[in-house]
């Protein structure tokens, strides 16, 4: 996203999707359990705007004060919203990915 303009999406446009996402979620499916996929800049932005981190390519740095003791949301970690009735912004739990060691030969 840095270096590119406003002609092609950015982090707030790519949140403002994300937003859309729950909203229709909650909408449809309330007090439900839902999985999504989806990559990890979706991931980040969403984390971000829930710790009330402002959401741009500078605040990256940032996500390991909101938990993702990675510093980036991994390959095929699970990232929990969950929303409680009448709450605007949702508790949030990050599980980054465990994988095994490769044997040493």
């Amino acid at each position: 996203y840095k270096g590119f303009g406003p002609a092609y999406e950015q982090p707030t446009d790519a949140l403002a999707r994300v937003l859309r996402f729950f909203d229709l979620a909650r909408d449809r499916h309330a007090g439900r359990s839902i999985a999504a996929v989806t990559h990890g800049d979706l991931i980040a932005f969403a984390i971000l705007w829930a710790r009330h981190v402002p959401v741009a390519v500078e605040s990256r740095p940032r996500l390991l004060e909101c938990g993702v003791i990675d510093g980036y949301p991994t390959p095929a970690s699970l990232t929990t919203f969950t929303f409680d009735p009448g709450g605007d912004l949702p508790r949030l739990r990050y599980q980054p990915t465990r994988l095994p060691r490769p044997k040493d030969r």
